[in-house]
This record gives C-alpha cells, structure tokens and sequence, in this order.
C-alpha cells in the first residue's frame, strides 16, 4: 500500500519526473516538514525551510522544484479537505481568494 504521504501525482507523470518528485519528497520535503502537523503548517514554517536549503548549499533550481512539488502536494490535500488553505501562499484563503 502506498504511504498517503507520497506525492499525490504519481499517476498523472511519467516515471523519471515522478521519481524526481519522489526524491524531492523523500530528502528534502519529509526530513524538514514531517514533525509539523498538516493543520499546523504555516508560510512561516515553508519559508524557513526553503532559507535552511538554500543556506545548505541547495541551488535556487532545486529549492523551486521543491516548492513546485510541495505546492502540488498542498493543493492535492485542499483538494481532499485536509487543510482549508494553502500555506505555500502566504495570507491567502483557498476558499474564498481573498487575500
């Protein structure tokens, strides 16, 4: 079974960007994001990750697909109901678009 946790776009890409992804998810997204609860993620938590990669030695390049990925992955769970908004975005409500 697969873990609930995995990219939620796995069957609409093809295997090498899908395991990009998945790499993505597994080194960069889990290690950081994992001890914060989907319901308590906030900009603020999503910025400093992306500071700690970049001050890591991350190139910009790969810190984007990492938003890219997590962008998709938060958009999937507003989608499902698991959280109401998306925290990638900062001040922003999904259901209404105000900001």
């Amino acid at each position: 079974m697969r873990d609930r946790r995995d990219p939620p776009f796995q069957g609409r890409l093809r295997p090498k960007p899908f395991n990009r992804a998945a790499g993505l998810v597994r080194n960069h997204i889990k290690p950081t994001l994992c001890p914060v609860k989907l319901k308590d993620l906030s900009p603020a938590n999503l910025r400093g990750m992306y500071r700690a990669k970049l001050d890591s030695g991350l190139s910009g390049r790969t810190v984007a697909y990492v938003h890219v990925t997590l962008y998709s992955a938060l958009g999937q769970a507003v989608a499902d109901g698991l959280i109401w908004w998306l925290p990638i975005v900062s001040g922003c409500c999904a259901l209404s678009g105000v900001k």
